[in-house]
């Protein structure tokens, strides 16, 4: 359990907290039940950020595929997209 906690980000003084309450017995299950519950919803909020993450990933990924595939120049590469621009000025 304090590999896991930790794991998710939750300082070793929580952690000593919650087993703090653990020992003390059964009188502390709402206090544990209430920080599980806060680790539990960051958890998730850092789940969802990775995941938005992955996706602008993946995105990239796809992308340089495409690129490999279709032997074509990166269009968002900067010195591609001024050449770009001055082929369309003329």
């Amino acid at each position: 359990m304090i590999t896991c906690l930790r794991a998710t980000g939750m300082p070793l003084d929580q952690i000593k907290q919650y087993f703090d309450l653990v020992i003390q017995g059964e009188d502390t299950v709402p206090e544990r039940y209430q920080i599980m519950l806060k680790q539990q919803q960051k958890t998730l909020d850092e789940i969802n950020e990775l995941q938005n993450h992955l996706t602008t990933i993946n995105y990239k990924v796809a992308h340089y595929a495409d690129l490999l595939i279709n032997h074509q120049p990166d269009s968002f590469e900067p010195s591609n997209i001024q050449a770009a621009e001055k082929s369309t000025e003329k």
